[in-house]
């Protein structure tokens, strides 16, 4: 995988790139310090994801989002103003986080679902934005925080969501179909839901959970 982050902090890029690498050694990371850097490094090379940061001298964060067109993009900054996170989701950011308050499990996340199309946010990015009015993927968000579902459920969930057995999943995340298999009822458990239907429609949007439910794996 290939990230680009930006961000004008030259501290805050250090640190990023040390807790991205910590979290998956095997991805590449590249820095920018502006949104002018950012613009050229794009031209230059393909990522899987932009980490941009939103107030930056020269081009704003805003205004390099919306000149990215093929790459998803995850806010991570400092701002804590609904209209900025309204303006950021709907001009296609992927996620929304705020410094000092996302954890490892959701920068992790932002990982590995953004480039899947996914959404991550954190809880004032998520209450700044009315769900009714927004895509199955922003829900996800809201069902992570509600449920507490961990980063390698979320992502096991997305691929249940796209029809993946038991062995199709343990082999596209490299774990046992056992380690699945106790997943999925960790899963279900905490979704209140009794199969794999349930839960896949959960994750869609278009489910309801019940926890009086008894499941299984």
């Amino acid at each position: 995988m290939k990230l680009l982050i930006v961000d004008d902090n030259a501290i805050i890029l250090s640190g990023l790139t040390q807790k991205v690498k910590l979290l998956d050694p095997n991805i590449q990371v590249t820095s920018a310090r502006s949104g002018e850097q950012a613009l050229l490094a794009l031209q230059k090379e393909t990522f899987d994801l932009v980490f941009l940061d939103i107030n930056m001298p020269g081009m704003d964060g805003l205004s390099v989002l919306g000149r990215i067109k093929d790459t998803p993009v995850v806010m991570l900054t400092s701002v804590e103003d609904e209209r900025v996170v309204q303006s950021a989701m709907a001009h296609g950011a992927r996620g929304y986080l705020n410094y000092g308050s996302f954890s490892d499990a959701e920068l992790k996340a932002a990982l590995l679902l953004a480039p899947r199309g996914g959404t991550v946010m954190s809880r004032f990015a998520t209450n700044a934005v009315d769900f009714k009015h927004t895509s199955p993927k922003v829900h996800r968000t809201k069902l992570i925080a509600e449920h507490g579902l961990s980063a390698r459920e979320t992502e096991i969930l997305q691929l249940v969501s796209e029809g993946c057995g038991n062995d199709e999943i343990a082999a596209e995340l490299q774990i046992s179909p056992q380690t699945v298999k106790t997943h999925m009822y960790h899963i279900f458990n905490k979704l209140g839901v009794n199969s794999r239907g349930a839960a896949a429609a959960l994750w869609l949007g278009v489910g309801k959970s019940d926890p009086k439910k008894a499941v299984g794996a």
